[in-house]
């Protein structure tokens, strides 16, 4: 008997249990069931609006530029004329989405909360008097960053009276806005243009930094110290963003340069590299940074030759807000920058010297012979005419020989630019000496430098060569090794005892 009262106990709970849940589950529906009803009795108080259109740029993982082009909206409707003024509030219900979808069977894309806002915050009057507002309640985008490109949104509105005696056709209000999505990208900036990596596809730049020569001369470096460059974006943005850079490994992008180039390089080691500056700043409505990357190489790091060093520089793509994706297209995220190291010793000549002081030698003994242009032959270096000019017959190395007749004892050679057409057509130049004019001693580089663009024939800017043991030979021998443009060309020289 008793263990027959717990099993009736028993059944009477679980009984009580069912009928919990059933009653839950139907008091849900029925509430589901009652929304879309009201909605459905209510759906066609209100006429189709038209499609809003807006626009923004994607940077990163954030939208900016969040602009709306055209703004769709509908005017509140009343049942009756207003007897005084009635404020109505709107507010977006994400929620009416699957309730319109299924009246239309649709399926609507869905956005997350604040991506669209109501215009004067979803407020609207309807005049005393009117059935209608004069005013629509219109729709704006408010942020794109969690949108799709080209996409058409459904935004539902529930409407409800602020104040007032009134009541409304339809509380609920339903309107479409198509979302349209631009990237924003980062580019290098355009510190030296190829023509090999330009794309006729997608228009666009890839950009590549020109060949930088670090002179090593007795020891000493004389390359560009810091090497600047810039990013560009293929759009304003409406507020401030940043590119950062950092050195690229990537063995692929080394060899796609090779390519380009054809040509071989050596890496420059990473510990020779040494970024200054990783990041620089867009200002608002700017399409270049407003500073520059900053990075050094340690040239002592690197040794001279004939093959060329390469770095790569990459753009970055953290997952930081301000941060702007890099342009992946024809590799215009990397900048590169190729160094050619040429060493010098300048031996028994100053560097640089402008106290070279002495008597100017006779020149009535020397004989002096070279290869030379027909119209400027080498015998002008001793006519003592600034107005009149050697000049090589070819680019560099172009050499000429001096016999002074005899042994003599030099402090150093002063010789004059000429004016006719370039400047600095001498800048670097061997010097050797012989007392047969057969065998040949180096005696070292006399690196004259540029002329000072200031001089002219009635100022020439003499270049002066200083022995820093005073030299005696009978034959001396000059190979301008190089100079500006190509051209070789000297319009005086004088001997200095």
């Amino acid at each position: 008997m008793k263990r027959s009262s717990k099993h009736i106990t028993s059944y009477l709970l679980l009984a009580v249990l069912l009928l919990f849940l059933s009653s839950s589950i139907f008091s849900c529906k029925k509430e589901s069931f009652g929304l879309l009803d009201e909605v459905s009795n209510e759906f066609n108080n209100y006429p189709n609006s038209t499609v809003g259109k807006a626009t923004a740029m994607k940077v990163g993982d954030l939208a900016t530029n969040n602009r709306t082009l055209f703004a769709p909206g509908l005017p509140i409707l009343l049942n009756e004329r207003a007897s005084a003024d009635v404020q109505v509030q709107g507010n977006i219900d994400v929620s009416l989405i699957s309730i319109y979808d299924s009246l239309n069977h649709v399926k609507s894309p869905v956005f997350s909360e604040g991506a669209f806002e109501l215009e004067n915050n979803g407020l609207i009057t309807v005049k005393e008097g009117y059935e209608n507002s004069t005013d629509s309640l219109k729709v704006l985008l408010k942020d794109a960053s969690k949108l799709t490109n080209n996409t058409v949104y459904l935004i539902p509105i529930k409407l409800q009276v602020q104040s007032g005696n009134a009541s409304l056709k339809s509380r609920y209000m339903f309107v479409k806005m198509h979302v349209e999505i631009s990237s924003v990208m980062a580019s290098m900036g355009s510190f030296k243009y190829e023509g090999k990596f330009y794309s006729m596809n997608d228009r666009r730049y890839s950009f590549i930094g020109g060949n930088l020569i670090n002179t090593r001369i007795n020891g000493v470096n004389d390359g560009i110290k810091t090497i600047r460059f810039t990013s560009k974006i293929n759009h304003s943005l409406d507020k401030e963003f940043q590119s950062s850079v950092k050195i690229s490994s990537s063995d692929s992008i080394f060899k796609f340069f090779e390519k380009i180039k054809f040509s071989t390089y050596k890496k420059i080691p990473v510990e020779a590299i040494k970024v200054l500056k990783d990041k620089v700043k867009f200002p608002a409505e700017s399409y270049v940074s407003q500073d520059s990357f900053n990075v050094q190489i340690d040239y002592n790091q690197l040794k001279a030759s004939d093959t060329s060093y390469l770095a790569v520089f990459e753009l970055e793509n953290k997952s930081m807000p301000n941060l702007l994706t890099p342009n992946e297209t024809s590799a215009a995220k990397y900048a590169f920058v190729v160094v050619k190291v040429v060493e010098y010793n300048t031996g028994n000549i100053a560097l640089t010297t402008n106290d070279l002081e002495g008597v100017e030698m006779n020149r009535s003994t020397w004989k002096i012979s070279g290869k030379s242009h027909v119209d400027f032959p080498v015998t002008n270096l001793l006519d003592g005419k600034i107005e009149t000019y050697w000049q090589g017959i070819a680019s560099p190395p172009q050499e000429f020989v001096i016999d002074m007749g005899k042994a003599e004892t030099l402090k150093g050679f002063k010789f004059t630019p000429q004016y006719k057409s370039t400047y600095n057509d001498f800048q670097k130049v061997e010097v050797y000496v012989s007392s047969d004019g057969t065998t040949w001693k180096k005696e070292g580089l006399f690196i004259a430098g540029e002329v000072d663009y200031r001089s002219n024939p009635q100022r020439p800017d003499y270049k002066k060569l200083k022995f820093l043991t005073p030299v005696t030979a009978r034959y001396f021998k000059f190979n301008v090794i190089e100079s500006y443009l190509g051209v070789t060309a000297i319009a005086d020289l004088d001997g200095i005892q």
